[in-house]
């Protein structure tokens, strides 16, 4: 992750939580950007969830994803990829693809260079050094957050192949990848990733490589609380009104204006601050 992206995270200002009532966003769509599918790549992506690769109507690589088996993963992606960024976490660029059908579908657009995956295993699991050999923190600074982050959506899957390593340019930069397996829409107060899942056992071993940083998990913690209903709204309305149902878009405002949200943050904040039993 480059220095500009540590100052932005730093410097980045939101709004307080503003206390606003349920509001259901408008089926309405603010204007958004599609990308127009112009090349589908023939073969079987890797990834459980993608569906196909394509090169769009700007020349870049997207990996494809539909709803599966009744949840709704095009939304579950953007809204929380964009969210992420948001919050200044570094994730991959992300664009609604618009297939020859005029089917929709979340695209996460990949780096004109990226490194393999043996790569980006010794990138993140190999301590930070600088020139000298001085330890540096902001990777592990980085990870914590997203931990924090992948906590409060209840994402199972942080393991090491969701992360690419953009090599487009020095410094190179780690960005987070696949929210697909995200539970928050369930919209509980009190589930969290558990042992046997990526998140917990391989950040156990992130941490342990790069230091705990939990002052660094606890500023992640307050930014979610920070964000206002108005950003999710905005978030959602730009992404196609089907990929969410009005029941589906009722609940995620629901949480997010109600104590519901507070609540799990709070509980979330606990756990962090005891960070051995997770």
């Amino acid at each position: 992750m480059a220095d500009s992206t540590i100052a932005r995270f730093a410097s980045k200002s939101l709004s307080p939580w503003n206390g606003e009532g349920l509001r259901v966003p408008s089926l309405q769509q603010e204007s958004f950007l599609n990308r127009r599918l112009s090349t589908r790549l023939p073969g079987f992506p890797i990834g459980k969830d993608i569906e196909f690769l394509c090169l769009a109507d700007d020349g870049a690589l997207y990996y494809c994803k539909g709803d599966k088996d009744g949840q709704p993963l095009r939304a579950i992606e953007w809204i929380f990829t964009n969210l992420a960024e948001h919050l200044g976490l570094s994730v991959a660029d992300c664009a609604v693809i618009e297939d020859y059908d005029g089917q929709t579908f979340f695209g996460s657009r990949s780096p004109s260079s990226v490194a393999d995956q043996v790569e980006v295993n010794l990138y993140i699991g190999s301590p930070s050094r600088g020139e000298l050999g001085q330890p540096l923190p902001w990777l592990g600074q980085y990870l914590s957050r997203l931990w924090a982050y992948d906590l409060f959506l209840d994402n199972p899957d942080r393991c090491l192949p969701n992360f690419i390593l953009d090599t487009d340019g020095q410094p190179r930069r780690i960005r987070a990848i696949d929210f697909a397996s995200a539970r928050l829409m369930h919209f509980s107060t009190d589930r969290f990733p558990v042992e046997s899942e990526h998140t917990v056992w391989v950040g156990r071993i992130v941490r342990k490589t790069h230091g705990p940083h939990l002052e660094s998990a606890l500023e992640m913690i307050d930014r979610i609380a920070a964000v206002p209903l108005n950003e999710i709204d905005r978030i959602v309305g730009q992404m196609p009104a089907d990929w969410l149902s009005v029941d589906q878009r009722k609940g995620l405002s629901g949480f997010w204006s109600e104590g519901r949200r507070l609540n799990r943050i709070e509980r979330l904040r606990a756990l962090v601050r005891h960070e051995s039993q997770i």
